[in-house]
């Protein structure tokens, strides 16, 4: 495989990535059941094209890069590793809750006015719902970066400044989506308080 079929490939990964990160994110804000529906629908598809694309990276032979721009580190295996712990976990939680959500949207599909109800509003805002897909995004976007030749690795100090970034983005959006879902699971909780307290009057 030459640099420029391991270039695009990496940018087409990033692209997948990051596509499922921000419909992974407004899941939550889904006006209705067939709306959450669809948008976990196309998470799936998206996400499990990312992972198909990763593992045929891993599986294709390195390419040959230019002896005239020699790197002490090399760029493909790291901008393979980045993205694979995230995507890791991405398959091992996101994709099961993922399924979940579109699954019990079915029972609601048949009645398209319905608001979305706030218990499914609240699991489709979980953290391991979207961190897994959104810091496979960063890992992924950051390494298609490295496949560019625009951010060079070598340097003692270099990779180390890259893992650390994508650590501090990932505890980041990890408050965030936790912040999120308390309120709504709170919400939830209120909700189906008031219909229980409305059932025994």
């Amino acid at each position: 495989m030459t640099e420029a079929v391991h270039l695009g490939a990496m940018l087409a990964l990033a692209a997948v990535w990051l596509t499922a990160g921000v419909l992974a994110d407004g899941l939550p804000d889904a006006p209705s059941a067939r709306a959450l529906r669809q948008r976990s629908g196309s998470v799936l598809v998206l996400a499990t094209g990312g992972l198909a694309v990763l593992v045929a990276l891993a599986l294709i032979p390195a390419p040959e890069w230019s002896p005239a721009t020699p790197r002490t580190v090399d760029p493909r295996l790291l901008s393979l590793l980045l993205p694979l712990v995230p995507a890791v976990f991405a398959a091992g939680f996101t994709l099961r809750r993922v399924a979940r959500i579109r699954t019990a949207t079915s029972a609601f599909t048949s009645a398209p006015g319905v608001p979305l109800p706030p218990a499914l509003r609240a699991g489709a805002a979980h953290p391991l719902l979207a961190i897994p897909l959104q810091a496979t995004a960063l890992a992924s976007a950051v390494a298609g970066t490295l496949a560019t030749g625009w951010l060079d690795p070598a340097g003692s100090g270099a990779i180390g400044i890259i893992v650390t970034g994508l650590a501090l983005a990932t505890v980041v959006l990890a408050i965030r989506h936790a912040l999120r879902h308390s309120r709504l699971a709170e919400g939830a909780i209120t909700v189906r308080r008031a219909s229980a307290a409305a059932l025994s009057r």
